[in-house]
């Protein structure tokens, strides 16, 4: 890990440590052993460093089945290094220097066992949460997997493209809003309430339900429609859809298992069930049967990525690889192979893949957030990365994914920290894409990083105050505002944000097994907010009904 890497890192995704000196003739390396109070080595510990005078966001390793975690490419300076784990109580944070004379530091963790009772249920009356085998998307993300943290972000943020690709599809869904107008739902009340044995006025109000996003209200009508008409095999289908919508997935599982005849929805359905239950191998054999009989780029791509949250990029590679003999200019496949490639640790063929894609299709915006997270650990063509990224901008003047991306690939390959006027043009694209997506938090974090490493603190405090109104769970950006608050004298404020980072740090690792993911963002048929702002309210207007 050279110091030209990690400059470049922070400012793509807040991953590498940057700027941590100006310019640093040495590195040096930090590592230990994490082992428990028996003495034995506990795999899987997260260790985070954090520099303790600077804006750049912490990086984090694994330790090994033997204990031991290691940091290379540390430049000059002191950090706070920290240990933890579920299930164990967090180690107090070390600080730790390392300089010209000691550029080598050996730092030991002792994690004792956590006395906090483990949870006992859910509370009465709701929604038991999926209990997702979350080890094969682990492991293709977290660091023990890859020597640099860089690639472990990187990765994390394919994989969830990869979930948004899925989410967009709409092949199995029910109609959406658009057909079933709101002026509809007193006429279609009325011929529930006029017929109780009407089952498919039920399945129509159900269904419009659905559609506006109300699945609490859908499920008892298409359930009774399904009762009073337990052949229709729509009605079926469309209890199932509901049921996938409102996370009751071993529900949706039965109802399609229990069907006398094989619908040719069957697998497709199941898949969606599979998935959101964790079972991602099964999830991929269902989609691998419903290519069988629709070979669509929805099945194909399914087969693919249900691999991938397996952890099995090889086998997913081939699945795309597969898929794209069908359909050789289909860019979710050339996505999908890309990020199988990736998740290998074949850089280089991965940005082949997105390259390809974008080529192929240079104004369709779905490839350019993929080559972005790849590109920041692959160092060769970043010519025809920058290019793509310009041309795209070029293309989509408008788009503020487009003035971000094109902002992000000349910070990357700009030398010697950037002429002024080079600078300013990326300034001018970070400002021009928050102007056409105010509430876009990537946006607004790169600009305070920008202004930070031009020493405009002031213009750091403002953006990185933004980000964190945007996206509060951004912890870096707390830790990025501490600092900035530190440069303008602000020490209270730097207090508090650093306590507002350490605490949101230790939640993710708590709730997440260690690993500072949440599995649920990979789950495709959950439903999350856009990344600009949330999902918008689809009940139709009205008193309550």
């Amino acid at each position: 890990m050279n110091l030209k890497r990690i400059a470049r890192g922070v400012f793509l995704c807040g991953a590498l440590l940057t700027a941590l000196v100006a310019v640093a003739a040495d590195s040096g390396s930090i590592s230990g052993v994490v082992q428990g109070p028996d003495g034995k080595p506990i795999q899987g510990a997260v260790i985070t460093l954090a520099a303790e005078q600077n804006a750049a966001a912490p990086v984090v390793a694994a330790s090994g089945i033997d204990g031991r975690y290691q940091f290379d490419g540390v430049p000059l300076g002191e950090f706070r290094l920290s240990a933890a784990l579920t299930g164990y109580v967090s180690a107090p944070a070390k600080t730790v220097t390392i300089s010209a004379s000691a550029l080598q530091s050996k730092i030991d963790f002792t994690l004792m066992l956590s006395s906090a009772p483990a949870e006992s249920g859910n509370a009465p009356g709701s929604q038991a949460a999926p209990k997702f085998a979350a080890a094969g998307v682990r492991g293709l993300i977290d660091p023990g997997g890859y020597s640099a943290p860089a690639n472990a972000a990187a990765a994390l943020g394919l994989i969830k493209g990869m979930a948004d690709i899925k989410r967009g599809e709409k092949e199995s869904d029910a109609s959406a809003a658009g057909a079933f107008p709101c002026s509809e739902e007193p006429e279609l009340r009325t011929a529930v309430q006029a017929d109780s044995n009407n089952a498919s006025a039920k399945q129509k109000l159900g269904n419009f339900y659905v559609a506006h996003g109300e699945v609490a209200k859908a499920v008892p009508l298409l359930e009774q429609a399904q009762q009073l008409n337990a052949a229709d095999q729509g009605i079926a289908k469309d209890l199932a859809i509901a049921y996938l919508k409102g996370g009751k997935f071993e529900d949706a599982r039965n109802l399609l298992m229990g069907m006398p005849t094989k619908p040719t929805f069957l697998n497709q359905l199941l898949a969606r069930a599979d998935e959101g239950s964790g079972m991602f191998r099964q999830a991929s054999e269902q989609y691998q049967a419903a290519a069988l009989e629709k070979p669509s780029e929805e099945n194909l791509f399914g087969v693919g990525y249900e691999l991938i949250l397996a952890g099995l990029p090889a086998d997913a590679e081939s699945a795309m690889q597969s898929g794209l003999q069908t359909y050789p200019k289909s860019i979710d496949l050339l996505i999908g192979a890309g990020t199988a490639e990736f998740l290998q640790g074949h850089a280089a063929a991965g940005v082949h893949y997105l390259l390809q894609a974008t080529d192929l299709q240079p104004g369709d915006p779905r490839a350019y957030p993929f080559l972005a997270s790849a590109s920041e650990v692959h160092e060769e063509e970043s010519d025809r990365i920058r290019e793509s990224f310009k041309r795209f901008h070029e293309l989509a003047p408008d788009s503020a994914e487009a003035s971000y991306y094109y902002a992000v690939s000349l910070w990357n390959s700009r030398e010697g920290g950037g002429t002024p006027a080079e600078i300013d043009k990326i300034e001018a694209l970070l400002k021009r894409a928050i102007e056409l997506a105010p509430n876009f938090a990537k946006a607004h974090f790169q600009l305070g990083a920008l202004y930070f490493d031009r020493g405009n603190y002031q213009g750091a405090v403002r953006e990185n105050e933004r980000t964190v109104r945007l996206a509060p769970e951004m912890k870096e950006a707390h830790f990025r505002l501490a600092n900035s608050y530190k440069h303008t004298g602000q020490a209270d404020q730097a207090a508090r944000e650093m306590r507002l980072f350490e605490a949101e740090r230790a939640q993710q690792s708590t709730a997440n097994g260690g690993a500072g993911i949440s599995i649920e963002q990979f789950i495709s048929v959950i439903a999350e907010p856009g990344e600009h702002g949330s999902i918008a309210q689809v009940s139709c207007p009205g008193p309550p009904r």
